[in-house]
């Protein structure tokens, strides 16, 4: 998955490039709150891509888990 949305703004803002290992990516990427992120949902359900994932995203789906 690193390696294959190396085009996102998610990579190039925690670099992606620097990540060979589970340490890397523990270290490097943060844990997130939906709220965190979602502004970019809401971009990405806008129509814009490469944000968090590589492409353009089609189908969105609510969860309890994520509406509260």
């Amino acid at each position: 998955m690193i390696s294959s949305n190396q085009s996102t703004e998610v990579s190039r803002k925690y670099n992606f490039s620097k990540i060979s290992s589970i340490e890397d990516f523990r270290s490097i990427l943060p844990i997130v709150q939906y709220e965190d992120i979602k502004k970019d949902i809401e971009r990405m359900m806008s129509g814009e891509h490469n944000i968090l994932v590589n492409g353009y995203v089609k189908w969105f789906a609510k969860s309890s888990g994520t509406t509260s």
